[in-house]
């Protein structure tokens, strides 16, 4: 009602609908490295997350074990995600230094993200995948880098020797060789 007391012809209604707070969403991203690294790597990554009212904060967490030590945790905090909470915060591109987690050939390294929310009711908090590496000395790396080579080569080399069989098959009109080819080029002959 106003001060002349008149009010609206129909009442005016608001409808509200509870969306419950979802957990964070979060995504880790290596690149460049394979599963085996040297003493002195430093592993790139990239950190995707988001959630529906505020991502508050994250840390990437590792583990190191190895033979006859007792394994070590550690955590390191995500500085960008840290601050007033943001629907989706721009990927984070951070890494780990293999110097400073003091780590030797023989041992192995995994580790994953953890993104919580700023829900007030008790954050909630989300991990990634986990990645496991091991880590071996520069010689041997270069050695399963060696070994990679060569398979990859065996692969494009047996396609190339399949294919050139085919096309000698087809100079020589041979009638199986024509019936093992693709329609197009059955249809082309």
């Amino acid at each position: 009602r106003d001060e002349d007391d008149l009010s609206l012809d129909r009442p005016v209604s608001i409808g509200l609908r509870a969306i419950p707070d979802a957990p964070p969403k979060v995504q880790l991203l290596v690149q460049g490295i394979g599963q085996l690294v040297t003493p002195e790597a430093f592993i790139p990554l990239e950190l995707k997350a988001s959630d529906d009212h505020g991502v508050a904060g994250g840390v990437v967490k590792w583990k190191i074990t190895g033979a006859n030590q007792p394994p070590r945790e550690g955590s390191q905090p995500v500085q960008e995600l840290d601050g007033d909470p943001v629907r989706e915060p721009p990927p984070v591109v951070t890494g780990l230094d293999m110097g400073e987690l003091r780590v030797t050939a023989g041992m192995f390294l995994s580790f994953y993200a953890e993104v919580r929310d700023n829900d007030p009711r008790g954050q909630k908090a989300t991990t990634s995948a986990s990645f496991a590496l091991r880590v071996v000395n520069p010689e041997e790396l270069l050695m399963e880098l060696i070994r990679r080579q060569h398979e990859l080569r065996r692969e494009l080399e047996r396609p190339r020797a399949d294919e050139e069989k085919l096309a000698q098959g087809y100079e020589s009109f041979d009638t199986k060789v024509h019936e093992r080819g693709p329609r197009s080029q059955r249809a082309v002959h």
